[in-house]
């Protein structure tokens, strides 16, 4: 990890909450075999490098360390080679995300955060945000509700830095339909919203 600065410093700040068992993993832990450390190069020329546990096919199961040499990294639960359980990952821009992996997506609860400071937490679906959630922008503008597939979709209520606020239906990203918009000075204004008028 000498090499890449920005995943130590990461890690260093979260120390304290990393822990990971599996539970969700297929392989039974007695049938787990623990490897040293390895390095296999895959057809894109990318190197990976490879800490923890295998099943007896030599597939990367149960708990482990992987890092590759375009930058990425992840630590938690991996099942027949893909990310399952707990974990988190960091890419080559200094973006992580922490939470429950199902086949090497994420799915479930889980924080998204990016180096830019936006920040996503809640519900995951095939590497989407899906469900609810609370996403922070860095102007402090903050949204608590519904997404669709990484869209604001259905019920929400976002807030804006200068204490305007709107608490309403959103279609695609973009509010619409039923709401009430709230001014700084409180005064309310109810009605049927379309793209975001």
């Amino acid at each position: 990890l000498d090499d890449f600065p920005n995943i130590k410093s990461i890690l260093k700040s979260k120390e304290n909450s990393l822990s990971f068992r599996n539970p969700s993993s297929s392989e039974n832990n007695k049938d787990l075999i623990e490897l040293p450390p390895i390095k296999i190069t895959n057809s894109g020329n990318i190197t990976e490098y490879y800490k923890g546990q295998a099943n007896k096919d030599g597939e990367r199961s149960g708990e482990g360390e992987l890092l590759t040499s375009d930058g990425n990294y992840y630590k938690g639960g991996f099942s027949h080679n893909a990310f399952n359980g707990k974990g988190i990952f960091i890419n080559d821009k200094g973006n992580v995300f922490e939470g429950n992996w199902e086949n090497g997506q994420s799915k479930g609860e889980g924080e998204y955060s990016l180096s830019s400071g936006h920040r996503y937490k809640g519900n995951f679906e095939n590497n989407m945000k899906n469900g609810k959630g609370e996403e922070t922008y860095p102007d402090g503008t903050k949204y608590i509700g519904e997404f669709v597939n990484n869209e604001k979709h259905g019920k929400g209520e976002l807030s804006f830095p200068g204490g305007e606020k709107y608490i309403g239906n959103f279609e695609n990203g973009v509010i619409n339909g039923e709401g009430e918009f709230i001014a700084k000075d409180g005064t309310v204004s109810k009605g049927t919203f379309c793209d975001g008028k």
